[in-house]
């Protein structure tokens, strides 16, 4: 016992100081005006050695360590689309994806906060973490509903980019209050405490993102935009690295849980 948790920390304890050193050299580029194709190079380096990373996590909870590893493969897909390929709004559908496969699990472990299920393929088990699940994403749309109806009332036309913004970040909203009050509830778990940070600063990346193209929908004065625009663009993957790696880290500390 002693052997392995000492070969996973000497696994994560690489995987940290390459992520560093890809954080500290995208950072510099991004904040100097380098090169805007190594930045992003870097960046989607460092978003496919967190699914790799994810992909060496044990099998002791499966179903919640598989969704986990499911978001971060859409999520490798979904920034494939954003960062690299510039098609945005395939990009907010499969981030959708990424947060329903949360959503999920976050189902799996609020269950098993409750004590777990009775067996790992009992289907009424199965069931009940269905059925939190899908009133999650009842609550979910229907505030993206109401949403979309007052920016309708607002004279903003809802766009099917819109629209799916509006989804996607009312997803990750209740996503992440969710993994918060998990980490808050549940602390000596030290997954949901990783989780539950990530969750925090991949929300913090998308309030940038929406700053970011803030003038898209509300006029505003050009030198108060630019600041908001220089700012944000920095913060953005200033959140958005260490969350995919908070989160990548936390596949390996998922308790045996009976789901």
């Amino acid at each position: 016992m002693v052997s392995g948790y000492r070969v996973k920390n000497y696994k994560e304890l690489i995987f940290l100081l390459l992520q560093t050193i890809l954080y500290l050299v995208f950072l510099f580029l991004d904040i100097t005006g380098g090169s805007i194709g190594l930045s992003v190079g870097i960046k989607y380096t460092i978003i496919i050695l967190c699914f790799c990373y994810a992909l060496l996590a044990g099998s002791a909870s499966k179903s919640i360590v598989f969704l986990l590893q499911a978001g971060l493969l859409f999520t490798l897909i979904a920034d494939l689309f954003i960062l690299v390929l510039d098609y945005y709004l395939y990009g907010v559908f499969a981030f959708i994806l990424v947060q329903q496969l949360y959503s999920l699990r976050l189902a799996y472990i609020t269950l098993a906060q409750r004590g777990g299920l009775p067996g790992s393929e009992n289907n009424k088990g199965r069931v009940r973490v269905l059925t939190i699940y899908l009133k999650r994403l009842v609550v979910q749309f229907g505030i993206a509903v109401i949403v979309c109806l007052l920016v309708l009332f607002a004279g903003v036309d809802p766009d099917s980019l819109l629209v799916a913004s509006v989804i996607y970040f009312i997803s990750i909203l209740t996503n992440t209050i969710s993994a918060v009050r998990l980490a808050c509830t549940d602390i000596h778990h030290k997954n949901n405490l990783l989780y539950g940070i990530g969750m925090l600063l991949f929300l913090l990346c998308d309030i940038n993102v929406g700053l970011f193209n803030l003038s898209g929908f509300i006029a505003m004065p050009e030198d108060i935009y630019s600041v908001i625009y220089s700012y944000s663009s920095i913060l953005m993957w200033t959140f958005y690295a260490p969350s995919q790696v908070l989160i990548a880290i936390s596949s390996h500390y998922s308790e045996k849980r009976r789901i």
